[in-house]
């Protein structure tokens, strides 16, 4: 039972590895094109925008 505890936690330090060698290389590559603007600024603002404006606290 603990080698397959084990391979679980090998296998999501691998993907959280993954992930974040993902982001950063965006970031990167957002610093190199020249934009100003990072993959996760777009990704955070596409997110705020398409949430309904109950849930962000508007009155409409």
């Amino acid at each position: 039972m603990p080698a397959r505890i084990s391979r679980y936690l090998l296998g999501a330090a691998a993907g959280l590895l993954s992930a974040a060698a993902g982001v950063g290389a965006s970031m990167v590559v957002s610093v190199v094109v020249g934009g100003a603007v990072t993959p996760i600024t777009v990704v955070g603002g596409r997110v705020i925008d398409s949430t309904l404006d109950a849930v962000k606290g508007g009155t409409g």
